[in-house]
């Protein structure tokens, strides 16, 4: 049980975000929570976020500024994480904000016993006619029991997820800086895979904001990735969920819902479907370098179906056809 709370590192890769930085950092200020250091990392920004940072650092020296030219948001994290200083580190994306309450109820549960990791919710878009909430059932779960209920989609992000930093630095987990798009995804599989009790909580204190500005200039790690690049990705996701069914055979299609990896499939191969200089022989290319044994999962509409009968068949060619019609059926 802990007595005196411990510092908690927030990490903010920052690229660009100017119009955004004081809704967060003031959103931070406000935390109930007030043990922690809110490590500041500006990527490279060409606005005035980095002004914005420096003119918080002076007010408060729990914020902390580093900057560098820029080199993706993987890099940016990466940096956050070698200069921590706390025994807990949270991820918070720099157009986004958090509730009061944010750390205070990510650390409840490590008041009462010893955890790896503390998982909450989020509120998507709020003040929103079109948000919504996603929150989870309070519960306590080891690596070798997953949890009782299926939570797809939102359990690889990296937002609401307290993590352990001694668990970081022993096993040299690292966001991949070849990878700006699904990042989050492998990055939270490796941790999980050292994370043997994590505990979820029935809060949903961070604060996602989809819809942004339009005429914003594009960060570096939300361009397109190279489809070899894609593909390494999902290999490596593969490999990781590949292994935890390895553990828990019992449990494999607990773990492949939960992963919701027919949804994280399509995310993550998207870029290939939609680039334009990529002919359809190349995108069945990648395709068939890629394992789908695990994504033949059935979603909602006709078409995604009909995508899904022609991944277990393996037949890629026509996987790739139907994105092509699309994507000329969406230009006209």
């Amino acid at each position: 049980m802990i007595t005196v709370p411990e510092l908690i590192t927030i990490v903010v890769p920052i690229y660009n975000r100017e119009q955004y930085l004081k809704r967060l950092f003031d959103s931070v200020l406000a935390q109930t929570y007030t043990n922690w250091e809110c490590i500041c990392v500006d990527d490279g920004s060409t606005d005035n976020s980095l002004s914005i940072c420096n003119e918080y650092a002076q007010a408060d020296n729990r914020f902390k500024v580093l900057s560098q030219k820029n080199s993706g948001v993987s890099a940016t994290r990466n940096k956050g994480i070698d200069n921590s200083k706390g025994t807990w580190i949270v991820f918070i994306d720099s157009d986004d904000s958090i509730a009061p309450q944010y750390l205070e109820h990510l650390y409840e549960p490590i008041r009462k016993e010893s955890v790896d990791l503390v998982v909450g919710g989020y509120l998507v878009n709020p003040n929103s006619n079109k948000g919504y909430r996603w929150s989870y059932q309070e519960e306590i779960f080891t690596r070798n029991n997953w949890p009782s209920k299926v939570y797809p989609y939102s359990f690889l992000y990296n937002v609401g997820k307290l993590h352990k930093t001694s668990i970081i630095k022993q096993y040299n987990i690292r966001w991949t800086e070849k990878y700006h798009l699904a990042e989050d995804y492998l990055f939270t599989l490796q941790y999980y895979m050292h994370a043997e009790k994590v505990a979820l909580v029935p809060y949903s204190d961070y604060y996602y904001f989809q819809k942004k500005e339009e005429n914003e200039p594009i960060p570096l790690h939300l361009s397109l990735p190279e489809p070899q690049i894609t593909v390494d990705l999902w290999n490596e996701i593969h490999c990781i969920i590949t292994q935890m069914i390895k553990e828990n055979p019992s449990k494999k299609q607990h773990i492949i819902d939960s992963s919701d990896l027919f949804k994280r499939f399509y995310y993550t191969y998207w870029p290939i479907q939609i680039a334009p200089d990529i002919s359809l022989k190349q995108r069945a290319y990648y395709m068939k370098q890629s394992p789908t044994d695990f994504v033949s999962l059935p979603i909602e509409g006709i078409i995604d179906n009909i995508r899904n009968f022609l991944l277990q068949r393996k037949w890629h060619y026509l996987f790739s056809l139907s994105f092509y019609f699309a994507r000329k059926k969406t230009k006209k």
